[in-house]
């Protein structure tokens, strides 16, 4: 039996991200992506709980990036095993079409949310 209590599988990307945690902004790369949430790989403090939007900016040419609000679940801080940066969880997993906008066939194929 798996500890994993994630409601949908993740997925891992390579996706270009910004994060905006209230008043600041900060360049991010998107690691692993579902339909409920995702791990964005960089140097931010925060807080379980913390509000954050996120666009993810998809390789292929098109002037839509993905916007998703979220909030923190939790932060991985630099000196461990695991990459810094934050697991967001999305606060709209019913809608998921801004996630399939990104049609991930393209973007990674392997697969499509």
């Amino acid at each position: 039996m798996s500890d994993d209590r994630r409601i949908d599988a993740r997925y891992p990307t390579e996706l270009a991200a910004v994060a905006r945690l209230g008043t600041a902004t900060v360049e991010a790369t998107c690691t692993n992506l579902s339909l409920t949430g995702a791990f964005l790989q960089c140097a931010a403090a925060v807080k379980p709980g913390d509000p954050v939007e996120v666009s993810l900016k998809p390789r292929r040419a098109t002037p839509d990036d993905v916007e998703m609000k979220g909030e923190i679940v939790y932060s991985v801080r630099s000196g461990g095993v695991w990459a810094t940066g934050f697991a967001v969880r999305w606060l709209q997993p019913a809608d998921p079409v801004p996630l399939r906008r990104l049609d991930l066939r393209r973007e990674l194929g392997t697969f499509v949310l």
